[in-house]
């Protein structure tokens, strides 16, 4: 799994601080399926464009834009959480 700058940067700041908190690692994990997700969707659009109905790119772009959804509020949440907490 390619890492985005993003997380790179998120993860270096939690392995600079003693006394991490338990909430994000679960932040944490749920960015990171999100992430993985979202990927994986893409590369399945990939893979059928050019051989898909319209109708199934269609429903596949949708679920690209989904997983994208997601993962940016992922993102998000984990981001507030590292702010508010500053763990």
């Amino acid at each position: 799994m390619i890492q985005s700058s993003e997380e790179r940067r998120l993860r270096e700041v939690d392995n600079h601080m003693p006394g991490q908190c338990e909430e994000k690692p679960r932040l944490l994990g749920d960015y990171d399926a999100a992430t993985a997700a979202f990927s994986e969707s893409v590369s399945a659009l990939n893979r059928q464009t050019g051989t898909s109905s319209r109708e199934a790119y269609e429903q596949l772009r949708r679920s690209v834009d989904d997983a994208r959804v997601k993962s940016e509020q992922a993102r998000l949440a984990l981001e507030a959480h590292v702010i508010d907490h500053r763990c």
